[in-house]
């Protein structure tokens, strides 16, 4: 039974650091898409700006 627990612990840790590593993985795709649209945006509104002036 020792064994079962022993084994139940570690998956738990193992599975708490992929979660871990899924999500930091996810926020730096989300930061680097939000990035680039931000940037996409921005030049956007430039050309709009320079086309109405």
């Amino acid at each position: 039974m020792q064994e079962y627990e022993n084994l139940k612990k570690s998956l738990s840790v193992s599975l708490e650091q992929k979660k871990n590593e899924i999500l930091q993985n996810l926020t730096k795709q989300y930061d680097e898409i939000s990035s680039k649209r931000k940037a996409q945006l921005e030049e956007l509104g430039r050309k709009v700006l320079k086309e109405l002036s």
